[in-house]
């Protein structure tokens, strides 16, 4: 039964607000977010979002209505919007369109995770790439990730296994921008899936950091970072790795090896196709990173950023064959360790046994290879492949092709004939004495 009380002036205010309902109101909302938080986004999940005060959250209003208006477009898009934990701030926003869906279940055996850091005032940009069978790079998912948070790489991996059935198994390739230094600890999501570095992107980080060294040092530096890269066997990696160590600057030195040198097996070249294929993603992601910061820039908010990321997503990709594509220009095509290994046709990536011998002096002529020379900046690197007549009738182990501990009689007149630096790599190599 209903009591109808008279209320005299005043008594319609409220009580005074107590610390213990101050309380209970954010707790009512972050129970919210954190249930929604362990989920994909459902539509009706926005009406409970709306009820929240716009002070709330950084932009709700306008990030409210984008997620709407994709679920109206199409209603089976896989979201995920991530809040930090008992709070009310956004810390992940995943995107993945039926359009990525079904590339992604269409072409899962390579996939290429790309990272544009300081998309806006507090989030970087993660994008997920598939090679489809004509070499193309296509958009899978996109992750808005909050800076400063942990993790980012392995929620973006699970979401996307959680949103396209059976893609664990499928996995054969990932290939990562160096720039994500999270743990590439993604091996219980994809076992069957070999993971690495973009090395083109790594000989960028590389080539940034020496930029300041003179033209000649810095021409030397890059080509025995070149050659590193190209390495086909530990004793022709240690061989250069000394080699570096002499030219380089020794901070430079101490950031290789404790960076890069421990982690040599997850960037340096293992065959052709990889190389083409992170070639050809190269030149794809620097020009969305230049097409994206024109409409973005540090100070921009979270709803710009991902009205901007979904907008980028759903128009038409642009294609990036094999064969419309230049090759990266950290990314010379031939090295001394490839050209010798086509010359004994041993597989590239694959090591040479310790008791391989070279073959018949009746069945190998003296031939030539090719040594990359660098000659430009990081910024607008070429090469120019510079003959270097190297005698293969020898019968000793490969091994014994090493680098002078001085410039070689030999490799400077070649480099006076033909007017390169003496310092060059081409008049420190030293070929077997018994040619």
């Amino acid at each position: 039964m209903l009591h109808h009380k008279r209320y005299t002036l005043g008594a319609d205010l409220p009580s005074p607000v107590t610390g213990s309902r101050l309380a209970s109101l954010p707790c009512l909302s972050t129970k919210i977010t954190n249930d929604i938080s362990r989920k994909f986004l459902e539509h009706n999940d926005l009406s409970k979002l709306q009820h929240f005060h716009p002070a709330q959250f950084e932009d709700r209003a306008e990030i409210l209505n984008e997620l709407d208006s994709l679920f109206v477009s199409d209603p089976g898009a896989k979201v995920k919007l991530v809040f930090m934990e008992n709070r009310m701030l956004v810390k992940n926003i995943f995107i993945m369109t039926s359009a990525m869906q079904d590339m992604a279940q269409r072409f899962p055996e390579y996939l290429y995770v790309d990272l544009l850091p300081h998309f806006g005032s507090h989030v970087d940009l993660y994008t997920v790439y598939c090679e489809d069978d004509n070499a193309e790079w296509k958009v899978c998912a996109k992750c808005l990730a909050r800076k400063g948070q942990s993790e980012h790489l392995r929620f973006l991996m699970v979401s996307i296994c959680q949103s396209i059935q059976n893609l664990t198994d499928q996995v054969k390739y990932v290939t990562v921008n160096p720039e994500i230094w999270e743990p590439l600890d993604l091996k219980p999501l994809v076992p069957f899936a070999s993971l690495r570095y973009c090395m083109p992107q790594v000989l960028e980080i590389l080539y940034e950091r020496i930029s300041d060294a003179d033209s000649t040092a810095e021409a030397q530096i890059k080509n025995f970072l070149h050659i590193l890269a190209h390495s086909c066997s530990p004793v022709f990696y240690n061989q250069y790795l000394n080699e570096l160590k002499a030219a380089c600057p020794a901070e430079f030195f101490q950031y290789y090896y404790e960076t890069w040198h421990p982690h040599r097996e997850m960037w340096i070249i293992k065959d052709s196709r990889s190389q083409i294929a992170e070639s050809n993603i190269c030149t794809l992601i620097k020009s969305k990173h230049q097409a994206l910061r024109v409409n973005v820039d540090a100070a921009s908010s979270l709803y710009c950023c991902l009205h901007l990321a979904l907008n980028d997503s759903t128009t038409v990709l642009n294609a990036t064959s094999a064969s419309n594509l230049q090759e990266s220009p950290s990314m010379p095509d031939t090295s001394l360790a490839l050209a010798l290994h086509q010359k004994m046709e041993l597989p590239i990536g694959e090591p040479w046994p310790a008791d391989f011998s070279l073959p018949p002096p009746d069945s190998i002529k003296q031939e030539a290879v090719s040594l990359p020379i660098s000659t430009t900046s990081a910024e607008e690197t070429t090469s120019a492949a510079v003959p270097f007549s190297i005698d293969l009738k020898s019968e000793q182990q490969l091994s014994s092709f090493h680098p002078a501990e001085t410039v070689s009689e030999r490799g400077q007149a070649y480099c006076h004939r033909h007017q390169l630096p003496s310092q060059s790599p081409v008049a420190r190599y030293e070929c077997p004495t018994s040619n």
